[in-house]
């Protein structure tokens, strides 16, 4: 009888990923943008305005590995129609149309498996109160502050990954006739990342 042979079969070896496919390297940017509930209390004669409202984070550096990254980061909340209350929790009328945070420093970002991250900022902090009825806007000296946040991206294309964050931040400073004010927020917010 005649030999047989089976028949030979290749499979075509899978492409190979460009350089940085998947992979924290190089310039960073990340864009975070939500919802945030935020608490500001004056501490010397114990007001305290609260509320839903905004947030967002801007973040620039670089990687060092495909693990930590460091960033300037440029950060705000903004909370409209705040309530207001005096001691023992009174609520009274806001004389306040919206009050805003801002803070400038840096951070860094770890990244573990399946792009689970964890990052944390320390920032100079200034408050602003915008007065009902288009009157000036309050502002407070800097102070300092500090956000801490968790959170999971999912890429989406060979450099950006997109997710979200869980962020506690706080701050403290004090405005030009010496009363100080402390502020707490949580938020959640939708995460873009470029790396």
């Amino acid at each position: 009888p005649y030999p047989t042979y089976a028949p030979m079969v290749t499979t075509p070896a899978a492409p190979t990923p460009p350089p940085g496919y998947h992979q924290h390297d190089g310039f960073f940017l990340r864009f975070n943008v939500g919802a945030a509930y935020a608490a500001v209390k004056e501490e010397n004669i114990r007001a305290k305005l609260d509320g839903g409202g905004s947030s967002a984070m801007l973040s620039i550096g670089a990687a060092l590995n495909p693990q930590i990254a460091l960033h300037l980061d440029s950060f705000a909340e903004m909370m409209p129609s705040p309530s207001a209350s005096g001691p023992g929790g009174v609520l009274y009328e806001s004389n306040y149309e919206a009050y805003m945070v801002r803070g400038l420093g840096g951070g860094a970002t770890y990244y573990l498996a399946e792009n689970y991250l964890a990052t944390a900022s320390l920032f100079l902090a200034k408050g602003y109160a915008s007065a009902k009825g288009g009157g000036d806007t309050a502002e407070s000296e800097w102070g300092y502050g500090f956000a801490l946040g968790v959170g999971r991206e999912w890429w989406v294309s060979d450099n950006w990954a997109l997710g979200a964050i869980l962020r506690f931040a706080a701050t403290a400073f004090d405005d030009d006739g010496g009363l100080e004010y402390a502020t707490n927020s949580l938020s959640l917010a939708f995460s873009a990342t470029y790396n």
